[in-house]
């Protein structure tokens, strides 16, 4: 190696060592340690820079720190502008609370964004503020973030809000990027879940949208015992693609409506985390056959006896599955037969079975005593087994212990 070539080469792992430490130094909620390496030498500012402007959080700004003062800085630093890979902005007005100010300064911030070139922003998240709660966006308001979608090439979108009706979301929608692959939505209906009137499909503004995302992450939250999102992801308007879905997280847990917009991703959906009680009125799982990982959580027993009984006979990618039932103290004869339907799955590739772990081992090998129920309190603040405790389980789910599959978590 030449004397040329070995300087090249430690310069190269200084560098990345750097990067390192200023990334281990990265703390979202105290940059002091950030802002103390940029100023260490000119080796350390690009990296901490890197860092420091990585997220830019609008609805969190410190108290010194105004919006105006922000955007004044990176308008006379362009520098840091390539740095920038996320945003979070507030979509409501929070008079003398927050950063916003008044019902003058949201648009700025929204046109801020649109017309700012932001080379690095990927990752888009727009919210009620936290002192908000549940109020619907205005018109004005709901065009500002459709045109902000229609411009923006980010990949990842976030949307926790509270919207008037059905008809916002094709608004909202109808132009969005087309980069756009990971969504994550938690909105809530407020007109129709006042008036309680079922979804239509005429509802719909968007009736045929010239582009749709092709979605491949969905990550739903709500909390509402009716929501006609479901319905909307469902029908064949929807501006959003979900026939190229991957990974979907729905966490829906008290919203028993069907979950219908699942099936168009049947041939394509890896990885589902979802509750039991979302598939009480379908779909079943029939034909989600390249499932790599299962999720099934807050539902009892026998409605994970009938979701399992429903999975395609052959599971030749499946990798992963968990399930994180609802009792404290579960039946000992549903979770044998839980046992034996898994080991029947045609899922060679299964690695790891994970159930929730118990909070009194000691009760385990004997769920009945002289006809009475005992309590055995799964998944409650426990966070580890010992020997005796992991062999009390293992008698519990004989054929996974015995393939090497069984975890607790």
């Amino acid at each position: 190696m030449t004397l040329v070539q070995s300087s090249s080469a430690t310069a190269l792992n200084i560098s990345e060592l750097v990067d390192l430490i200023c990334a281990f130094a990265h703390d979202p909620d105290a940059l002091h340690d950030l802002r103390s390496l940029a100023l260490v030498c000119r080796g350390f500012t690009s990296s901490a820079q890197t860092q420091l402007f990585h997220t830019i959080d609008l609805v969190n700004l410190p108290i010194k720190i105004s919006f105006p003062k922000l955007q004044q800085t990176l308008s006379s630093h362009p520098q840091f502008l390539p740095h920038i890979r996320s945003i979070h902005a507030c979509l409501t007005d929070e008079r003398k609370i927050g950063v916003i100010g008044d019902r003058k300064t949201l648009p700025n911030v929204l046109d801020f964004i649109r017309t700012t070139p932001l080379p690095g922003l990927k990752h888009l998240e727009l919210s009620n503020g936290p002192h908000i709660g549940m109020r619907a966006l205005d018109g004005g308001i709901i065009l500002d973030v459709r045109n902000l979608l229609a411009t923006l090439p980010i990949t990842h979108l976030t949307l926790k809000t509270a919207l008037a009706g059905i008809t916002d979301l094709d608004v909202l929608f109808g132009r969005c990027t087309p980069t756009l692959h990971t969504l994550t939505l938690s909105v809530n209906m407020l007109q129709d879940l006042c008036d309680g009137a079922p979804f239509k499909p005429e509802d719909c503004v968007i009736q045929n949208p010239t582009r749709r995302p092709q979605l491949r992450t969905l990550t739903l939250h709500d909390t509402a015992f009716r929501n006609p999102l479901e319905h909307w992801l469902s029908h064949a308007g929807c501006p959003l693609d979900l026939r190229t879905l991957r990974t979907a997280k729905i966490m829906t847990a008290f919203n028993a409506e069907p979950k219908e917009f699942l099936d168009k991703g049947s041939f394509t959906l890896e990885d589902l985390e979802i509750s039991a009680t979302d598939l009480l009125n379908g779909p079943t799982l029939s034909n989600l056959t390249h499932l790599r990982r299962l999720v099934l959580t807050q539902g009892h027993l026998p409605q994970f006896i009938d979701i399992l009984s429903t999975l395609p006979h052959q599971l030749n990618h499946l990798s992963t599955l968990a399930l994180y039932w609802s009792e404290s103290a579960p039946d000992l004869q549903q979770l044998r037969m839980i046992d034996d339907l898994v080991a029947e799955l045609g899922a060679p590739k299964l690695t790891s079975f994970i159930v929730p772990i118990p909070w009194d081992c000691e009760l385990i090998p004997n769920y009945f005593v002289d006809g009475e129920e005992e309590e055995i309190g799964f998944g409650f603040g426990r966070t580890q087994l010992n020997g005796e405790e992991w062999k009390r389980i293992a008698e519990v789910f004989p054929r996974m212990s015995k393939r090497g599959v069984l975890r607790v978590r």
